[in-house]
């Protein structure tokens, strides 16, 4: 669902109307994303060429007209002997 009252669901909306290459999926807990080639085909084995499930990510779309995603994968806590470690990564 695009909320099309927030900024982030205006400029998806914006984004897909302008045929660019990128799909978009959202519910309220995560966010899948869907890197499409949209010169071919669905049927092609290569259309989707990239695909992420995070708990976060978001989409700005520069002046020059170029797309810049940023996306977080969970927080996850590792045990090595007494320590505990919490690692996170940023795409």
């Amino acid at each position: 669902m695009l909320y099309l009252n927030q900024p982030a669901g205006l400029d998806a909306v914006l984004l897909l109307d302008e045929e660019a290459p990128l799909g978009i999926s959202v519910d309220l807990d995560d966010v899948d994303l869907e890197f499409v080639d949209k010169t071919l085909s669905p049927e092609d084995a290569e259309w989707l060429f990239a695909s992420a499930h995070l708990p976060k990510a978001s989409l700005l779309r520069m002046e020059d007209g170029s797309v810049m995603l940023t996306a977080s994968t969970a927080p996850e806590w590792t045990a090595f002997g007494e320590p505990l470690a919490r690692s996170r990564y940023d795409l």
